[in-house]
């Protein structure tokens, strides 16, 4: 019985590692140079933009003074390149600037029209201004930036 407990706890960490290794993190985005600091693995559907979007930018505007408060509350890490913040479990990024707040979403399951109309309905202030979205590697990123007033 000791011989099989063995095997199943190796067989095991051979599953977990197996499992590790398909959920690759994609590379950092160009001009990134920091190590583990980039978009999250897993893709977003349009309901966790909005919902992540209205968190971090919505709730903090117009001076976004409370922003790195609040995405110190989530699983984001800081660019010490460019001062982006990149969420660790789903592919998207906030920026804090002197326009405003900034916001990339990305996942395979986005419609660019749909859910960027989402985000801009989110804010009831109307300021919400989209950029164009694009599409690479099977994904579907959509943008938008809430300026500053």
């Amino acid at each position: 019985m000791k011989g099989f407990g063995r095997i199943l706890k190796r067989g095991a960490g051979v599953v977990s590692m197996a499992i590790l290794a398909a959920c690759e993190v994609p590379p950092p985005p160009a001009g990134e140079t920091t190590p583990g600091i980039g978009p999250g693995p897993f893709g977003m559907t349009g309901d966790q933009a909005v919902a992540l979007f209205s968190q971090v930018c919505l709730a903090t505007a117009p001076s976004y003074a409370t922003a790195p408060a609040v995405i110190a509350e989530l699983p984001f890490r800081q660019s010490p390149t460019t001062g982006t913040y990149y969420h660790q479990r789903f592919n998207a990024s906030v920026k804090i600037s002197d326009d405003g707040c900034s916001f990339v979403g990305a996942g395979r399951q986005l419609n660019p029209l749909v859910d960027t109309n989402s985000l801009l309905d989110a804010d009831p202030t109307g300021r919400t201004l989209p950029r164009p979205p694009r599409s690479a590697n099977g994904l579907t990123y959509i943008s938008v930036v809430r300026p500053r007033e």
